[in-house]
């Protein structure tokens, strides 16, 4: 495995630039959202055959991926995110972070912010006040820091 650096970077907005020109091409930045990772880093894995390389990324800010749209059913939120996947969220596995900031992580390990029209949706199945929101079945919503998921 080859390990490189990628001098990508993700601004707090959650834009992805390279270098200091922002990545506008919406098939190279699915390709990026679809493949990054994180474990103790964020690197986006690319696998040519045998050869795998992962880049690393300069700094995440912000929101690497995000959530456009949800769709309830049996307890659990179907998302779509910004990178054109899907995925099945259980509501044990939804965070709150501050009183605007509704996210999950991904199986690879990356924090998925939702976006306004997906949290419209998520929002309608919560009670409670803005600072301690919890889910309408009485179940709790679990509170976490999104900065933690952060790589300065």
């Amino acid at each position: 495995m080859i390990q490189t650096k990628t001098e990508i970077s993700i601004d707090p907005q959650g834009r992805w630039f390279y270098r200091d020109a922002e990545i506008t091409q919406p098939d190279v930045l699915k390709y990026f959202k679809q493949n990054l990772h994180r474990n103790h880093r964020y690197y986006i894995l690319n696998i040519f055959g045998e050869l795998r390389e992962e880049g690393d990324l300069d700094q995440v800010l912000g929101a690497p991926l995000f959530a456009i749209s949800a769709s309830e059913s049996d307890g659990a939120f179907e998302f779509l995110l910004d990178s054109d996947e899907r995925i099945t969220v259980p509501l044990q596995q939804i965070q709150f972070s501050g009183t605007d900031c509704l996210f999950f992580v991904l199986p690879r390990g990356i924090p998925v912010r939702l976006k306004t029209s997906a949290m419209g949706h998520v929002a309608a199945f919560l009670d409670g006040p803005d600072e301690a929101p919890h889910w309408s079945n009485g179940d709790p919503l679990t509170s976490s820091n999104f900065e933690d998921y952060l790589q300065r």
